[in-house]
């Protein structure tokens, strides 16, 4: 036990020893009945050096077993400390206990050491990951009783509406597989959790809902891909944004001058490395080069890092129109805010509020929007979104998964707007 506490430092035994010359023993060394030393072995020593007799006060405790004394020994040395110990000492102190006694309650240590019951915990399951401590099976809290350390799920509710919610989370997580989890729970971390569930059973799972009307998903080749000629308002996509896909560039713009109409936008995420080269091969396939709009990351420390080197803050979004017009844009602010980053379908994946802001910018409802590189789909969720009316939407992909994941990812929206109606 005389070792599990941090050892003094000779600058701290200097002082204490210079204390106790002084002003003698202020603070009484702690024994058992057996004239075994609790807590003050320090002070001891320095006493017996000094030839004073340190039993004159000694503070003697009766009946005490080996958790209670180390529990004792611990909160008085955080007691005599309250206003010296640093962060790193506290969380020390709490380590100390934690693998001395990992019977003892996080509840208990926690009131002990004057820290939150979160806190202990965390300690707790970080020690036991790195074989520290075992877990115990079953823990002593502060009436002294002993439970069973996996404690039962539980949460506090504020209404009959608040409960409905809770419990259908909770059904979800159980029924389809997600670790529940355990002790007095928060409610919205339950609800992250089943969304995060439902999300993934629906993309694994079978699609519920037809498409909409005036909404065409097609798992082909856009070069294959039967679209009538002059039809199309706007072709919004994200291209990959390779050089090895430069004659695809080109490919694609060839087509974009046949779907567009005549005031028609053909417009792309691209990369900045490979930015002139795409605007170089779309120029070829016959297009006019007319804006790029910088879509911003949000202040949040969201960044790309570039091929070069350079950490990128904002990603370029090239506009083009049919060859020999000038499009009006009317009066648009060129640089667009993103939200923060969604990746929960691909790594690859676009946020829904720019591609939204882009949709709604360069369309107007009930237009006619293709994306040629439909990816995860949020061009199409764009459409469906958008603010003022729906656009109507026409995407391929040549990538099965990619097409698959625009589908189900279609389909979640439509269930969750259903929902929410």
């Amino acid at each position: 036990m005389k070792d599990l506490l941090p050892i003094h430092t000779e600058q701290e035994r200097a002082q204490l020893k210079e204390d106790i010359e002084r002003n003698g023993l202020q603070v009484p060394v702690v024994i058992d009945e057996h004239d075994n030393v609790i807590d003050g072995f320090l002070r001891k020593e320095l006493a017996e050096d000094l030839k004073i007799d340190w039993k004159k006060a000694a503070d003697v405790r009766f009946d005490l077993g080996d958790i209670e004394k180390q529990a004792l020994r611990i909160r008085l040395n955080l007691l005599r400390r309250t206003s010296m110990p640093t962060r790193r000492q506290r969380q020390q102190c709490r380590q100390v206990l934690l693998m001395a006694h990992p019977e003892l309650s996080d509840q208990l240590i926690a009131d002990m050491c004057g820290a939150s019951r979160a806190t202990i915990q965390r300690e707790r399951k970080e020690l036991a990951q790195n074989g520290k401590l075992m877990m115990p099976l079953s823990t002593v809290g502060s009436d002294g009783k002993r439970r069973k350390a996996n404690r039962k799920p539980r949460t506090i509710v504020s209404s009959k509406h608040e409960y409905a919610k809770v419990a259908n989370d909770w059904n979800d997580v159980e029924q389809l597989g997600g670790k529940k989890p355990t002790g007095l729970f928060g409610k919205k971390n339950l609800g992250r959790k089943a969304n995060s569930i439902r999300r993934k059973s629906r993309r694994e799972g079978e699609i519920l809902l037809p498409l909409p009307e005036h909404f065409d998903l097609h798992h082909c080749d856009h070069a294959t891909l039967k679209v009538e000629p002059g039809s199309i308002d706007l072709i919004l996509t994200d291209v990959l944004w390779t050089l090895e896909a430069r004659d695809g560039w080109k490919q694609l713009a060839e087509l974009a001058c046949e779907w567009l109409k005549p005031n028609g936008i053909y417009a792309s995420y691209i990369g900045t490395y490979v930015l002139d080269e795409f605007i170089s091969q779309t120029k070829a396939g016959g297009l006019k080069f007319q804006w790029v709009f910088p879509v911003l990351f949000p202040p949040n420390g969201q960044s790309s890092q570039e091929i070069v080197g350079v950490t990128a803050m904002w990603r370029p979004v090239v506009a083009f129109s049919v060859k020999h017009t000038t499009h009006d844009f009317g009066g648009m602010l060129d640089t667009i805010q993103s939200g923060k980053p969604e990746k929960q379908w691909h790594k690859y994946q676009q946020p829904e509020s720019s591609t939204r802001t882009l949709v709604e910018q360069l369309s107007k409802p009930g237009d006619l929007i293709l994306d040629p590189c439909v990816g995860t789909g949020t061009t199409g969720i764009a459409c469906l979104n958008a603010e003022g009316g729906i656009r109507r939407f026409i995407g391929c992909d040549k990538d099965e998964e990619m097409y698959q994941s625009a589908r189900k990812r279609v389909d979640e929206f439509l269930v969750d707007q259903r929902a929410a109606a």
